[in-house]
């Protein structure tokens, strides 16, 4: 048997996040392939919004830092599906 990935986000928060979205039930390999691509969306805002908090002139990142390098990321995926 393969080594599993260790999970930064459990399995548990996962299924919450399925029924937040009334989504069908997932498979273990469904949520660890929706786990890894969270991680990866939420890396991506983090890169940018550590940018912003640098710019700003602070160490901490705040709720609006991530609001905004939201709304870049978000920005980005539409320009690149158009």
């Amino acid at each position: 048997m393969p080594a599993r990935k260790r999970r930064t986000i459990s399995l548990a928060t996962i299924d919450r996040i399925l029924l937040k979205a009334n989504s069908a039930p997932a498979d273990i390999a469904a949520a660890d392939a929706l786990g890894e691509v969270l991680e990866q969306v939420a890396g991506e805002i983090l890169e940018t919004a550590k940018v912003l908090t640098k710019y700003a002139g602070r160490k901490t990142i705040n709720d609006a830092d991530i609001a905004l390098a939201y709304g870049e990321w978000k920005k980005k995926v539409t320009e690149k599906r158009s």
